[in-house]
């Protein structure tokens, strides 16, 4: 309703004044459940692109919206056992406000189905260079050696320069890469292609079958956003992760798989805006100069193909076996979907 008071009063479009009043990140400490403490404006760890400004208002305003109003159950597509104080917490709000909560996670294409591998890749145009890539790195550096980089198809960052920073770091490391970049917002500086491109160990894609990658034996780790579809990509097919959240679920995505699950690191000197100022976990401010980004960024590589790596990799080995259960015959998930056949059959 303030929304639409400002928008009569001042006669701006919705989508800007939306995107104001979700957009409004405080100072206060907050506890949200299954989650360690945070500073409210932690939820905003990177600069947004103006572009997107737009989509992020009318977004939570519908969400909010039709939530409130319109909404007589919930389906949720997260695994019960990623987050299950959450989950529990969710099923109880909505039991209270008379409505039903299912959880149908995690919902993605069976990997022994080669019909669903095949339709990913005809996506991509790299795809042949991508598999050859992956079995190149496989021979060349045996499994579990290569990175893969991806913000989605909407996120990149706004500071470019911090991005760069952390790829000399992985080219100094002779770390094999592939970088998938979507999103409408790269661009790469000629000085930076041609670096890249002289290192040879790489794959740059517009889009890449991410099944497939997340499927190759060849694949160590993912440095990702945090956005839920990727974080269940990769935790179904027992992935650590390296975390640069920018907006959304991604930060709070970040903060439970480093903090509570012990199964992903997150890069914290790479942030900007609010993200600048401290962690509540820290009680530290990141320094945010292109020596600290590296700094952070060799001793996160260092850590995760050595001892902690390995700790993070077991325990996420650990968390893949239970999200796998979930669709057993009585699994969470399969437990949900009969409560919910139940209920639109009856």
């Amino acid at each position: 309703q303030k929304i639409l008071e400002e928008v009569e009063r001042s006669g701006r479009p919705y989508s800007k004044v939306a995107f104001e009043h979700v957009h409004n990140f405080g100072n206060d400490v907050i506890s949200m459940v299954g989650l360690p403490p945070m500073y409210h404006y932690e939820l905003d760890p990177q600069d947004v692109n103006v572009m997107i400004e737009p989509i992020i208002g009318a977004m939570w305003t519908s969400i909010t919206t039709v939530w409130e109003q319109y909404c007589d159950a919930t389906i949720s597509t997260s695994p019960e056992v990623y987050e299950p104080e959450g989950t529990a917490h969710m099923k109880k709000w909505m039991t209270e406000t008379g409505r039903d909560f299912w959880c149908f996670g995690p919902l993605l294409p069976p990997q022994e189905k080669r019909d669903s591998l095949a339709a990913e890749t005809k996506l991509s145009e790299n795809a042949d260079e991508i598999q050859a890539f992956l079995d190149k790195t496989l021979k060349d550096h045996g499994d579990k050696s290569l990175l893969y980089i991806s913000f989605g198809s909407i996120f990149w960052p706004t500071a470019q320069e911090k991005l760069w920073a952390v790829l000399d770091v992985i080219m100094e490391q002779n770390i094999p890469f592939i970088l998938s970049h979507a999103s409408p917002f790269a661009v790469f500086p000629d000085e930076v292609l041609a670096k890249v491109k002289a290192y040879g160990n790489r794959v740059l894609t517009k889009w890449s079958p991410q099944q497939t990658v997340f499927a190759h034996p060849a694949l160590g780790w993912f440095l990702t956003h945090g956005g839920q579809n990727s974080v269940t990509e990769a935790t179904v097919q027992g992935i650590p992760m390296i975390c640069w959240p920018f907006h959304a679920d991604q930060p709070c995505n970040s903060l439970h798989l480093s903090e509570n699950l012990n199964v992903a690191y997150e890069l914290l000197e790479v942030r900007t805006g609010k993200g600048m100022l401290p962690l509540y976990r820290t009680g530290k401010a990141p320094a945010g100069t292109i020596e600290a980004i590296k700094r952070e960024a060799r001793e996160v590589l260092e850590k995760a193909w050595g001892e902690d790596g390995r700790i993070k990799r077991q325990n996420m080995k650990q968390l893949q076996g239970k999200v796998l259960h979930a669709w057993d015959r009585d699994g969470p998930a399969t437990k949900d979907l009969d409560r919910f056949m139940d209920v639109v059959c009856a």
